[in-house]
């Protein structure tokens, strides 16, 4: 039973009035327990929101990790591929400007 229901039966009961003392404290009561369910309402709106935004905060870290690893895979499968090691080869001599016919004594001997 809330204070509210408290106040409107004692404020009922056999059609008779109570006392000022004790209506002013059971009003007192009645609107402190409203302000503090309104707070209490607030409260649980701001956890709810925090609690949304650490498990969005949650899923993007999740998607982050799953596409870094995704990449390094990719890349570990690269490095392992013979083609691979050609074509740096050859986009690297050619990025730094070394003539092509210099390296035909590194390569057919």
């Amino acid at each position: 039973m809330t204070a509210k229901d408290v106040y409107e039966a004692v404020t009922t009961v056999d059609g008779q009035d109570i006392g000022k003392g004790t209506k002013i404290v059971l009003e007192a009561l009645v609107k402190d327990g409203e302000e503090m369910r309104k707070r209490i309402d607030s409260i649980e709106d701001k956890v709810n929101s925090i609690d949304k935004n650490v498990c969005d905060m949650k899923e993007a870290v999740e998607r982050l990790l799953e596409r870094k690893q995704s990449g390094w895979l990719f890349l570990s499968e690269l490095i392992q591929n013979p083609k691979f090691w050609i074509w740096f080869t050859i986009l690297t001599v050619l990025a730094f400007g070394v003539n092509i016919a210099d390296l035909k004594g590194l390569i057919g001997g």
